[in-house]
């Protein structure tokens, strides 16, 4: 995203008129766009607001675009963890669904062969030889 940023930094007024012939190409396009300059902006409000505690940076080191990015990013999954973790525990096993497999000898109403078929394919063969006689 940042190459195709940094090749339509200049023309991102023309995007329509470039992609005039792909409508949902121009719409994503311009919408990512968009997402990349917001988490940017937080990016770079994040290095300005300084290191948070659990990520000290050594004297004289300043954040670039990609530590920014990771600093945004850090902060995301901060925030997702955060609605995972609300304290809901997981519900007891009994509760949940489970399939029920029924078993074929059971499901085998009367007159139907396949205990029968089953039964026969189980038992050995014992095949003869021509070569015997």
């Amino acid at each position: 995203m940042e190459c195709l940023r940094a090749l339509l930094k200049d023309y991102k007024n023309e995007i329509e008129e470039i992609l005039v012939a792909d409508k949902q190409l121009q719409k994503e396009l311009l919408y990512d766009m968009q997402k990349d300059e917001a988490s940017m902006g937080k990016a770079k409000a994040v290095a300005e607001a300084g290191p948070s505690g659990t990520c000290r940076m050594p004297a004289g080191q300043t954040l670039s675009g990609m530590a920014g990015a990771d600093a945004s990013a850090r902060a995301t999954v901060r925030s997702v963890l955060k609605e995972v973790n609300q304290n809901t525990p997981t519900p007891a096993l009994h509760l949940m669904s489970v399939p029920k497999v029924k078993s074929i000898l059971r499901s085998a109403g009367p007159g139907s062969r396949r205990p029968d078929v089953l039964e026969s394919v189980r038992r050995p063969r014992l095949f003869e030889s021509d070569d015997e006689n």
